[in-house]
């Protein structure tokens, strides 16, 4: 009988690690655009205007690696479900 290599308990602690690193980076998202805001709405001159671009730039960049995050953790876990299938196979 062939000796079944994928292990879906290991799979799914990695993709559970990187679901909590996507929350935290949105997270962090959030934080830069409500800090953003708060320059707008308390700060002056063209320092602030800097630095709400900047952060601005920041949010947006982090939602675009949050989606790109996103689409590699789809792609893992379809892998993984693949190899899964694949087992069944073997053990059937």
């Amino acid at each position: 009988m062939a000796e079944i290599k994928h292990k879906r308990e290991a799979v799914d602690g990695v993709l559970k690690k990187m679901d909590q690193l996507r929350t935290t980076v949105e997270n962090l998202g959030l934080i830069l655009g409500r800090l953003a805001n708060e320059i707008q709405a308390n700060f002056a001159g063209e320092a602030k205007e800097s630095v709400v671009t900047l952060l601005n730039d920041e949010v947006k960049n982090i939602k675009k690696e949050s989606e790109n995050w996103q689409a590699l953790y789809e792609q893992a876990e379809f892998v993984a479900n693949k190899f899964e299938e694949q087992d069944e196979k073997i053990i059937h």
